[in-house]
Order: C-alpha cells, then structure tokens, then sequence
C-alpha cells in the first residue's frame, strides 16, 4: 500500500526555512542508509529542537552533528545538491511525526544531457566519500 505524502511534501516546499543535520566531520548532510530499503536519506527538522533530540542520539554514537538552516530561497540549489552526492530520500520531522519523501517528488531530477557542458558526476563515489568521512571522524 503507497502512502500518500502529498501533505507533506506541500509543507516542505512551502516552509521559511528548514533545519537540515549536517556532519561536523564533512560538512555536508548528513546521509544515512535506510536498513529496510537501502535509501540513501539526508534529514530535515521542522525547528531546532527536534533536531538537537536527533543530534543527542547520534553523540552517543560519536558522531557530531550540527543544524545548517537554509531559507526558502535556497532550497531549490539545496535539493538540487542531492542529486550530485547520491541522496533519493528525504527523512521530514516534525512535531507529528517522522515523514519518508523521494527526493523526486519534492523537485525534479535535473536533466544534464541538456546543459552545454554538462558536470562531472559520480554520485555513488559522492556518498561513498560521505559515509566514510562520517565514520572517520568518529
């Protein structure tokens, strides 16, 4: 049974601003694995506080996160960002509860076989550096 996420991703795209986790080590989202699907995901937060909840699990762990707030106005270079690292998942929290979104329903994946000189991209070496780096710095 699909769920229907349309709420939610109107809320995302519709927000001032979000809270994304960000890895002190990388400076760059932080990217997980889900266990279950093997979705690479990054993380948003509806306000500060549920991401230090968030973060307070992972310093246990060693692994030191920190907020990135980035306003509406940057959100389409942010999404667009993901795709070059790898990431297919969106992981929302709010004060309702924990949201899965594909990346693809919230913007659309650029076409870069339309650019005149389209990038360099290697995005599973992207994510691959990512999930190192975060482990490194533990």
């Amino acid at each position: 049974m699909a769920v229907d996420n349309s709420f939610i991703m109107r809320k995302i795209r519709n927000r001032e601003d979000m809270y994304v986790a960000f890895c002190v080590y990388t400076n760059m989202p932080f990217v997980t694995c889900d266990p279950d699907t093997f979705n690479d995901q990054i993380w948003i937060f509806e306000n500060e506080q549920l991401f230090r909840n968030f973060a307070a699990s992972y310093a246990e762990k060693k692994i030191r996160l920190q907020a990135a707030k980035v306003l509406k106005q940057s959100f389409l270079p942010f999404y667009s960002t993901l795709y070059l690292i790898g990431v297919n998942e969106l992981v929302y929290v709010n004060e309702g509860g924990t949201f899965h979104v594909d990346i693809e329903k919230v913007v659309p994946k650029p076409d870069y076989g339309k650019m005149k000189q389209p990038p360099l991209v290697n995005a599973a070496l992207q994510r691959t550096g990512l999930y190192f780096g975060q482990e490194a710095g533990r």
